[in-house]
């Protein structure tokens, strides 16, 4: 996975022309999540997008580039 992610690094450091930090965070999330039959399950498990700093404010902001891969089971509705 590590490679996979240096060669989209390097793709995309052409493809934007910026150039891009040779070190990457990776974090893994899991996001429990149920059939959403109550109101705790419509609650949880979700990814809430977000700024992780002020866009007025760049010199606090390091990342450029941001992936979420999900990896979702057969029951997963789209629609939900």
């Amino acid at each position: 996975l590590l490679e996979l992610m240096a060669d989209l690094r390097d793709l995309l450091q052409i493809d934007l022309g910026i150039r891009l930090s040779e070190s990457m965070e990776l974090q893994y999330l899991r996001y429990p999540g149920g059939d959403g039959s109550n109101e705790q399950e419509k609650k949880s498990g979700f990814y809430g997008r977000h700024f992780d700093s002020s866009p007025e404010d760049e010199s606090t902001c390091r990342r450029k580039v941001s992936l979420l891969l999900y990896l979702n089971d057969n029951t997963w509705d789209e629609k939900r």
